[in-house]
């Protein structure tokens, strides 16, 4: 090359530029289409709401209508031992997002803690490294009040309280809503950056539906099926995404259940209360689009906090450290997981029912459980969990006991925010089965010498049969049953309520309002708020139909003390000063609380409407009182309610002939 002219200095020049070229457009686009996916991958983490394992025909269920999930794990990676920490939403799902353990991200149930800004979440750290991010929620149990927005540019939950489904907080919304609005999020991002997209499906969450306009019979007999068959194919709509969009081998798929449902196993019937498999055993599949991974399924036991490390390393982003969480990046080519215990836990059987909270430790073969009683399993060759071995092996139960104590000790905990709840929240998540507690296990000094949510089970489904039978109106043969659960449970102020409701509507006044006398003189240190404020209500109720006014106005005034903001003790107050009372400072007080009632979110509900035109009209107020009286009709029927629309009609034409309401 000394002896080259310019010329040919030049020829060269042009020729290596040229093989730079040809190297960049040509070699580079064959490299990224053999196996190695790009530097900064998309990725689309699919949340399943309520999804068990053993229900996807990926994990051996001969009966499910699954393709798509069975083609994104034959090309991808199953893990077929993954466990959720919690079997309730918004802490399995802040685990995930966050690598760390419920102590230590301090939310334990739905609805009473938000995650604290200082918590670094998946979306946090991606976003740092250019990252374009977008959640997608199907419920309102993520609403971005309870802190998972942390990081995320779309965090698409404002249809929540749109109030367009008749209420005036939207419970859920179907899985084809959820994918329509995460589609169009992806097709507006630009190429450039890459793309992080949560998707949560919350379909398989009770109450079930068959899909027949899909399906057809196929699933009346098992619905749960049809809505896990439903979700299928919605995940096949995002992967045909990914596929048109010419992201195939550079996005990551990864679907995860946040947790099981007990689909009567151990006498459970949805989830929350038990710790057994059927609810903490999750689907867990990493998939890279376009890929066949050519990796056998990983059977060593992993936990959904290892979601965060991973898709960080998936991402190049060094994660911050998190003490329980383990990189599963190795597994994904074929590569060893470390075995190790896993941590489990729930408290919702301490603030729904006042009975022993739950902690779990799961290992390869066994699996523990700290109750009122030790519970121990060798899981290997029991995975139904029915041969309690905890009195024939009381070394292991004592060694598991140890680990799981040690676990504890080592946790760091952050304090957690405090969810920001109206009564309309709460209402809404009793709807959907769960309580939104105030109080936690560790506050109470011997949990164990609590009622044993195991051995309660059987009197918690004939309770939740009592429900079914007051609907069809064997309004004798429920009480019965709740009398009885009463008996064997006399601490649970959950059973109370449900007898004292029972009796009010049988006009069995005396034994109602002695009941819940007894019940509210010394509440339970863990009582949940709302179910408090649902007694004292219910009390006013029977003492004012007993014509016991002032005792009612003071049990009412009472619900209100413990929340100013609770729309249900506004509202019922309200009704009691309306339509028992002719004093005019109670007239004009009614007024004031029902119309606060309804500027709290309350004016979705037809009953509080209903409670404001019968306190209008008792100030006098006809006119207004017949107006909105209309409008309880209205929404009493959107709420398909006939026989409270016929009630307020009757109301109505009181209004209108100017006579207030007053209550039998």
């Amino acid at each position: 090359m000394s002896g080259c002219n310019a010329e040919c200095k030049k020829f060269y020049a042009v020729w290596a530029r040229a093989c730079a070229a040809f190297v960049l457009c040509v070699w580079v686009p064959l490299c990224n289409g053999c196996g190695r996916a790009k530097a900064r991958p998309n990725v689309i983490l699919v949340t399943l709401d309520t999804t068990r394992a053993d229900r996807l025909g990926c994990y051996g269920y001969e009966q499910a209508l699954t393709p798509t999930l069975n083609e994104m794990a034959a090309q991808g990676v199953l893990f077929e031992s993954a466990f959720t920490c919690v079997p309730l939403t918004l802490p399995s799902h802040a685990s995930m997002l966050s690598g760390l353990l419920p102590p230590e991200h301090g939310i334990h149930v739905n609805g009473q803690s938000s995650l604290s800004p200082t918590v670094e979440t998946i979306a946090e750290k991606l976003l740092e490294k250019g990252y374009q991010n977008g959640a997608f929620l199907a419920s309102v149990v993520l609403h971005s009040r309870y802190g998972l927005a942390q990081g995320f540019s779309v965090y698409d939950d404002d249809w929540i309280g749109d109030g367009s489904s008749g209420g005036g907080i939207r419970r859920q919304r179907e899985g084809e809503q959820v994918v329509d609005s995460a589609l169009a999020w992806l097709a507006s991002c630009g190429k450039t950056n890459p793309f992080f997209c949560w998707v949560h499906l919350f379909d398989p969450h009770t109450p079930y539906l068959p899909h027949r306009d899909l399906f057809g019979d196929r699933f009346l007999e098992n619905p749960y099926d049809g809505e896990i068959a439903y979700v299928d194919r919605q995940m096949a709509r995002l992967v045909e995404f990914v596929k048109n969009a010419n992201l195939k081998n550079e996005t990551w798929i990864i679907v995860a259940g946040d947790h099981g449902e007990g689909l009567g196993e151990h006498d459970e019937l949805e989830h929350g209360t038990l710790v057994y498999n059927s609810t903490l055993h999750v689907p867990l599949i990493f998939c890279r689009v376009g890929a066949n991974m050519d990796v056998p399924a990983v059977q060593t036991p992993v936990s959904l906090v290892d979601i965060y490390p991973t898709i960080l390393a998936l991402c190049g982003c060094p994660p911050t450290p998190r003490s329980f969480a383990a990189d599963l990046t190795p597994a994904l080519s074929g590569g060893p997981v470390a075995p190790r215990q896993l941590y489990g836990e729930t408290d919702n059987p301490l603030l729904t029912y006042g009975w022993c909270p739950l902690r779990v430790l799961i290992d390869s073969e066994w699996k523990y459980i700290r109750g009122a009683d030790s519970e121990l399993y060798d899981i290997s060759t029991d995975a139904g969990e029915t041969d309690n071995q905890a009195a024939q092996q009381p070394e292991r139960v004592a060694m598991m006991e140890s680990v799981l104590a040690g676990m504890e000790s080592e946790m760091v905990l952050v304090k957690p925010d405090e969810a920001q709840m109206t009564e309309s929240d709460r209402q809404v998540l009793a709807s959907l089965g769960y309580s939104a507690g105030s109080g936690a296990a560790a506050d109470i000094e011997d949990v164990t010498s609590l009622p044993s949510p195991r051995a309660m089970m059987p009197v918690l489904l004939d309770v939740t049969r009592s429900y079914r039978l007051l609907r069809q109106g064997k309004q004798q043969e429920a009480i019965n049953i709740l009398r009885k659960a009463v008996e064997q449970d006399p601490g649970n102020l959950s059973f109370q309520f449900d007898l004292g409701k029972a009796l009010y509507r049988a006009g069995q006044t005396g034994e109602a309002a002695h009941l819940l006398q007894q019940a509210v003189q010394d509440p339970p240190a863990w009582v949940d708020a709302d179910l408090l404020i649902r007694v004292f209500t219910l009390y006013a109720a029977v003492l004012a139909r007993q014509g016991n006014l002032e005792e009612a106005i003071h049990a009412g005034r009472t619900a209100l003390e413990l929340d100013r903001q609770s729309i249900r003790a506004l509202n019922s107050l309200a009704w009691i000063l309306a339509t028992h009372a002719d004093n005019k400072t109670y007239a004009d007080e009614a007024v004031r609380l029902s119309q606060q009632a309804l500027d709290l979110g309350g004016a979705y509900d037809a009953s509080n409407l209903d409670t404001h035109a019968a306190a209008l009209a008792n100030a006098g107020a006809y006119q207004q009182a017949v107006k909105m009286a209309a409008q309880a009709i209205e929404l009493a029927r959107l709420e398909k309610n006939p026989a409270l629309a016929n009630d307020i009609e009757k109301r109505q034409q009181l209004y209108a002939g100017e006579k207030p309401y007053r209550a039998p």
